[in-house]
C-alpha cells in the first residue's frame, strides 16, 4: 500500500463482539476492553491486531499414521507419503503476516500412554521448509537451507509425556527454561509450523497428538 499521513484518527473502544466499525479514519484504533487487545486499520475497512497485554493460546492436531515402533529421531506426523504429510500448522499465531510474536510456553497431549519421546519440535515460517516431515521416517531438522534462508525459527523441547491419574491419556509442558522465544513470521503468513520428532524410539501407532502453544 501507498503511504499516508494519518490525519483525523479516532480511537474506539468495545468487546471483542462488536463489529469493528467500517469507515474509520485510517490509523484508527479499537481497543478491546474484555480482552486487552488493541487493533488498528490501515484502510478503514480490515483491522489487524497491533498489540496484545494477554497471552492467545493456538493449537495443531494430528493422528499418526505409522502402525510400527518408532526409531529414535523419527519425524511424528499424518503421513508415510511424502506428498500428504504435513507440518504442525499454527495458524494466526500474530495479528498480521511479517511480524514479531513471543512464544512463552507450548504442551504437548495424546491419547496414548506409551510415553517414552521426549519430543522435540522445531518452528519454521513455512508449512514447506525443505527439512523433511514424514511420519515414521528420519529427522533431518533443520537443513542448512531452512537455516541460511531464516525459515527456521528454533525448536522447543519437551520431557516424557506422563499419564495423569486413571486416564489413558498423558501430556507435557516444555521445559519452561526455553521461554520466552521471539519469532518473525514470513511476509505472506501469519502462523508458524512445526516438524515434530521423538527423541527415543518409541511404540505409539496410529494416536492422535496435540500440541498447544501460547503466544503473544
Amino acid at each position: 500500500m501507498a503511504v499516508k499521513k494519518e490525519t483525523r484518527t479516532q480511537r474506539f473502544i468495545g468487546l471483542s463482539t462488536d463489529t469493528k466499525p467500517t469507515g474509520a479514519e485510517f490509523g484508527s484504533t479499537f481497543f478491546e476492553f474484555n480482552t486487552g487487545d488493541t487493533y488498528i486499520t490501515p484502510d478503514s475497512s480490515n483491522w489487524y491486531l497491533k498489540e496484545s497485554i494477554n497471552p492467545r493460546r493456538v493449537k495443531a492436531v494430528m493422528t499418526l499414521s505409522a502402525a510400527t515402533a518408532y526409531a529414535s529421531f523419527d519425524v511424528l506426523s499424518d503421513s508415510i507419503s511424502a506428498d500428504k504429510a504435513h507440518t504442525w500448522d499454527f495458524t494466526s499465531v500474530i495479528g498480521y503476516a511479517g511480524g514479531v510474536g513471543e512464544l512463552l510456553g507450548a504442551q504437548i497431549q495424546s491419547n496414548a500412554n506409551v510415553c517414552s519421546l521426549e519430543p522435540v519440535l522445531f518452528l519454521y515460517t513455512t508449512s514447506s521448509p525443505v527439512s523433511a516431515k514424514i511420519d515414521n521416517a528420519a529427522c533431518n531438522s533443520p537443513v542448512h537451507t531452512d537455516i541460511s534462508t531464516g525459515v527456521f525459527l528454533g525448536r522447543v523441547n519437551f520431557p516424557n509425556l506422563t499419564v495423569q491419574g486413571a486416564s489413558a491419556d498423558s501430556n507435557a509442558m516444555a521445559f519452561a527454561s526455553q521461554f520466552p522465544v521471539y519469532f518473525l513470521t514470513s511476509s505472506t503468513d501469519n502462523g508458524i509450523h512445526g516438524i515434530l520428532m521423538t527423541a527415543t524410539a518409541a511404540t505409539f501407532p496410529s494416536k492422535e497428538v496435540a500440541i498447544t502453544l501460547w503466544v503473544r
